[in-house]
């Protein structure tokens, strides 16, 4: 089999790989949704019906043996040692070994989180099973959500939002337009349009006066008001007040702005650390902060001394100290100090998860190790990340 990565001479070829081999994850939003969303969830998507797939969905190991043969019509990474796996129009559950722990009966299953997971049945009601596949809370709600340290919010026969319990008991009833799940014992909540936030007992830490309120389990909170974003501390009291044109969540004890003058960077105080001088700066891991000039990327530092010039078409956030570029419309790997570890000669690349990453090749998806060499070659239509040691793909045959 040919194993060198070669230029593509055909165009279209990486786009057929974008479009088709290459499909992100359904667009499987909350099924009680945030109001916004910085990226995809992992969790299978409800629909009254599902296609069968031609390739069949199987998972294999980091030597690209096969440990689960393709016999699903969708499947999902492993997590905790079970993964969700779809047969036809039905979603199950199994185990590395492929046995089944819940065998294929649900419309929709969402992954687990403490220790439960929400299912959906085919009469549109909502419960949850425990890792052993038995129903703890049966099939009753019409919505909810994922558990967050003992409490999910529910809707309760269309009549309106509720908190539960592990038991399926209602701690809380509210009358909101909508509740999201929770984070640190704090509740999102939508009001006329507008959120707010309140604790397990109901009481309003943040009231409902803003546009968009971020993740409720940072230091501080962005919010957003009169379309000017600040910042508040956790009991609801103001921090950093509304100034900003745009602004990101803290990573690192550090958030991104904008301003007129462009993107810089504050601290937990509101002091410039990297002035707004920038036409976009964001995070990308590591200490780094990408950002923009004209329509290509580079890296600084919390410094603002440059480390990747900007000369990427595209540059992904690093991952396992890596980070996957585009440059001449081909793709390759860079270390955090910018040094170019895998030459730009792939169609396409994807980050770095378990010690290996994803990177098509003329014969399909395959999977590369740190220095740009397969180790699992391309034999794939389509594959995803490793998780747990194992690697979901589909097969020709």
């Amino acid at each position: 089999m040919k194993t060198n990565i070669s230029r593509f001479s055909n165009a279209l070829w990486i786009m057929l790989m974008l479009l088709v081999a290459c499909q992100p994850e359904p667009n499987n939003s909350e099924v009680i949704p945030e109001e916004e969303s910085d990226s995809p969830t992992n969790l299978p998507a409800i629909e009254d019906e599902y296609d069968t797939a031609r390739y069949k969905w199987g998972y294999i190991d980091k030597t690209g043996k096969t440990k689960i043969k393709g016999r699903y019509d969708d499947a999902r990474n492993f997590e905790n040692g079970l993964a969700l796996v779809r047969v036809k129009s039905k979603w199950g559950i199994i185990n590395k070994r492929g046995d089944y722990v819940l065998n294929p009966s649900y419309k929709s299953i969402r992954s687990f989180s403490d220790g439960l997971a929400r299912f959906e049945d085919f009469n549109y009601k909502f419960g949850y099973f425990n890792t052993a596949g038995e129903v703890v809370i049966p099939a009753q709600f019409d919505q909810a959500a994922d558990f967050s340290q003992g409490f999910a919010p529910v809707v309760i026969d269309s009549t309106g939002y509720a908190l539960i319990n592990e038991k399926g008991e209602i701690v809380l009833k509210v009358e909101y337009d909508k509740l999201y799940p929770g984070q640190e014992g704090r509740f999102k909540f939508k009001k006329e349009k507008l959120y707010g936030c309140i604790d397990t007992n109901g009481h309003i830490l943040i009231p409902a006066e803003y546009q968009k309120i971020g993740a409720l389990d940072q230091p501080l909170i962005r919010i957003k008001k009169d379309n000017l974003y600040g910042f508040l501390n956790p009991d609801g009291t103001v921090a950093i007040p509304l100034q900003y044109q745009q602004a990101s969540d803290f990573q690192q004890a550090y958030a991104t702005a904008k301003t007129e003058e462009g993107w810089g960077l504050i601290d937990q105080t509101g002091n410039w650390v990297l002035s707004p001088k920038y036409q976009l700066l964001e995070y990308a891991k590591n200490d780094l902060w990408r950002f923009q000039e004209g329509r290509k990327y580079g890296c600084i530092n919390i410094r603002g001394e440059v480390v990747i010039p900007a000369k990427y078409q595209v540059l992904f956030n690093f991952s396992e100290g890596m980070a996957a570029f585009q440059a001449n419309d081909l793709w390759g790997f860079l270390n955090t100090e910018g040094k170019e570890v895998v030459a730009p000669k792939l169609g396409l690349a994807w980050p770095f998860n378990e010690g290996l990453a994803r990177a098509a090749f003329r014969e399909g998806i395959a999977f590369i190790d740190p220095t740009g060499q397969p180790v699992v070659y391309p034999d794939y239509p389509d594959a995803r990340d490793f998780s747990e040691g194992l690697a979901r793909v589909q097969f020709f045959k």
